[in-house]
Formats: C-alpha cells, structure tokens, sequence
C-alpha cells in the first residue's frame, strides 16, 4: 500500500499488519469507512490528518497545490476576490486555501462560480468529483472539484487583466 502525501507530496510504500474498526479487529474495510491501521515501517508522527492509504500502482499517484472547483456562495459579508483565503474541507485534507482565479471580477452570496484555488501549505491528493465545503469567521461555500491542476496561461476570466479595479467593496 502507499500512505501519503507527506510535506514534500511524496507516498510511503507501506504493509498493513492489522485492521480495527471501533476498537474490534476486521480482516477488511471499504473506502469510506473510518478505521485504525496498524503499518509497517511508519511512524505516528509522520501521519497526520489528509493523508490516505492506496493500492500501489504501476504509476504514482500525483499530488495538487492547485485546483478548480464550481463553488456557491452560501453566505459572505462583501465581496470576494481573488487573494482571498479561507479553511477549505474536502474529504480528509482540512487545509487553508487561497482563491488564484474566479471567472469574473467578484463574488458575493448566492452567486456560483468556478474558482481556481490553491493550498496554502502542502500538496494534497485529490480527485475530480469531490466535493469542497470552505469557511472563514461568518463565510460559507461548497462545491464540487472540476479539474486538478491549474494553468496560469489560461485564465478563467480572460478579462480580468484589461478592465480597471471597479468594483467596490
């Protein structure tokens, strides 16, 4: 199995010795579930929250600092624009992320918009499909992943660079 990703995005290539959900030994568990894994060859401090256990493949599994998502606005005081950071949750990996690109100029609530963000302290694994719950102080959205990855030279708001600074907070 691989554990990971760790500081720098690498996988640990690990055995699992034994298996426990809810304090009871089980000889499986399934995606999803939550359950304790006894491995060889790691250590407890070089486990944290995020991480997760997959099958070792022929091709590693890659790592993002960067994403795109379909997020709506649940609730924010203003505006938001890009720079903006804010907690994001998704699945296990609960990690500070900044906004890099939104497809237009602002957002404020209710508003849906496909966001670019980026983790602020470490690559994180993720698939497309998943979905993403962020907050900060009184602000709240969610949405699902659209693609992994970013590409600066395609901006989502191709516009964004010609118009002035004209929106107020």
């Amino acid at each position: 199995m691989l554990i990971g990703p760790d500081s720098l995005g690498q996988f640990t290539t690990t055995n699992i010795r034994s298996i426990e959900r809810k304090r009871i030994p089980v000889p499986v568990c399934s995606a999803g579930q939550s359950a304790s894994f006894a491995l060889k060859r790691v250590r407890r401090k070089d486990v944290r929250k995020g991480m997760v256990v997959l099958p070792k493949l022929d091709h590693p599994p890659k790592v993002y600092y960067e994403f795109v998502a379909e997020v709506l606005i649940l609730s924010h005081a203003t505006t938001i624009k890009t720079k903006y950071q804010a907690m994001l949750h998704v699945g296990p990996i609960s990690q500070t992320c900044a906004i890099i690109d939104i497809d237009r100029a602002f957002i404020r609530t209710g508003d849906r918009a496909t966001v670019a963000f980026r983790f602020v302290q470490r690559p994180e694994y993720l698939a497309v499909g998943e979905r993403i719950l962020f907050r900060e102080g009184r602000t709240k959205g969610l949405g699902i992943v659209k693609s992994v990855g970013y590409d600066a030279s395609k901006p989502l708001n191709p516009d964004a660079g010609k118009n002035g600074n004209g929106a107020d907070e």
